[in-house]
């Protein structure tokens, strides 16, 4: 069996490169978009896309600032060229890595000791977008893109801030972090 960074990796390699070439020109962003079905951290998904020049263009009128528009996702295209973790096959996959790490855990676990079960969500967040940043530095690694691959939620905090340093390098993100920095302003 693949690893799950391995399966992330040739999905998000394989959509990038499918990307039309006269679109590229226009994108400054690639977007890991993590989000748990249902508020449920047992299931993790991850959806990718990215955003464009023209986009932040046609949504600066309506955010509080051109770099609101620029680095919040919520002024984003909100594309997707892959999702992971919502059809059967990769949310298979990805029970099996969550089973394979003993992090699983059930419904009625969760009756019986919720902070075992709290800790252990925490831990499945934790371990994917440590996963999520290995596979942006492979990305990069292996000259997939020159631009960031922002790994995020919809909140952006200090930890955000941090994975894309370590996903990115603090050259590709410079802007972004100062963004966080800023309190999205």
């Amino acid at each position: 069996m693949i690893s799950l960074e391995d399966y992330i990796y040739k999905q998000a390699k394989t959509v990038i490169q499918k990307i039309n070439p006269e679109k590229l020109s226009d994108i400054y962003v690639y977007s890991f978009f993590v989000s748990d079905i249902g508020d449920d951290p047992r299931y993790p998904s991850l959806t990718i896309g990215y955003n464009t020049g023209t986009n932040l263009q046609a949504t600066i009128k309506d955010a509080a600032s051109a770099q609101e528009a620029k680095w919040d996702y919520a002024f984003w295209l909100q594309n997707k060229l892959a999702v992971i973790g919502k059809d059967v096959d990769s949310r298979e996959f990805i029970e099996e890595w969550i089973e394979n790490k003993s992090l699983d855990y059930t419904d009625a676990d969760e009756d019986d000791d919720y902070a075992a079960c709290s800790d252990k969500g925490d831990k499945i967040a934790t371990e994917f977008s440590n996963g999520l940043v290995q596979v942006v530095q492979h990305l990069h690694k292996k000259h997939i893109t020159k631009l960031a691959i922002l790994i995020h939620e919809l909140d952006y905090d200090d930890d955000i801030k941090k994975q894309n340093i370590r996903a990115n390098g603090i050259k590709r993100v410079s802007e972004f972090s100062a963004w966080i920095e800023r309190g999205g302003k």
